[in-house]
């Protein structure tokens, strides 16, 4: 991903403007400073996602509701913490970022829970078997899932000794995928 030298200077621009802009620096020019704020915002989100447009992700895993969950609890903070920015009472603002705290420590608690949450599944995922991990690594191979095939393997090899025939086994087919994954083709990332 090639961000540039205009992103880094139009998002230190942003973050100090910002700065500016919280700490009401220049009150006499407060509108002034609001609009050049607003459109450093806009410069750099514009030039970021021109810059990620390029860039192929795939994700091997399935999207849960936890990670949208806080997705939108971080947008709503930050379109508070916005609005707590550009409001122009004093009282307005007082309130905004009274509501940005606590909303800042509900967002802390959802993930907290969530990763109680995620332990919760990684005891499941103790729970399977080295057979029915193996089973995982097959199916992950035959799909070309090769870095979810490694992981499990790296698991199996976690889950027994050093002196067990099956870790020797496991570290040899990591080796062997890892081969197998860098003699495919690779996409590329300027399209």
């Amino acid at each position: 991903m090639d961000i540039g030298l205009f992103t880094y200077i139009t998002g230190i621009a942003t973050l100090i403007g910002v700065v500016l802009q919280f700490r009401d620096v220049f009150p006499a020019h407060r509108e002034l400073r609001k609009t050049i704020v607003l459109v450093m915002i806009g410069v750099f989100v514009g030039t970021l996602l021109g810059a990620l447009q390029r860039v192929n992700v795939t994700v091997a895993a399935p999207l849960t509701w936890f990670p949208v969950l806080v997705a939108a609890l971080l947008l709503i903070l930050f379109i508070i913490l916005v609005g707590a920015l550009f409001a122009q009472e004093k009282e307005r603002r007082k309130e905004l970022y009274i509501a940005f705290g606590w909303f800042l420590v509900a967002v802390l608690l959802v993930l907290g829970t969530g990763t109680l949450a995620t332990r919760e599944s990684s005891k499941e995922t103790q729970l399977l078997s080295i057979d029915e991990l193996l089973v995982l690594v097959d199916s992950n191979v035959s799909k070309g899932n090769y870095d979810a095939a490694i992981r499990w393997l790296e698991y199996i090899r976690d889950r027994v000794s050093r002196q067990d025939p099956r870790f020797e086994s496991a570290s040899k087919r990591i080796d062997d995928l890892k081969r197998k994954q860098l003699a495919q083709p690779q996409p590329s990332l300027n399209k």
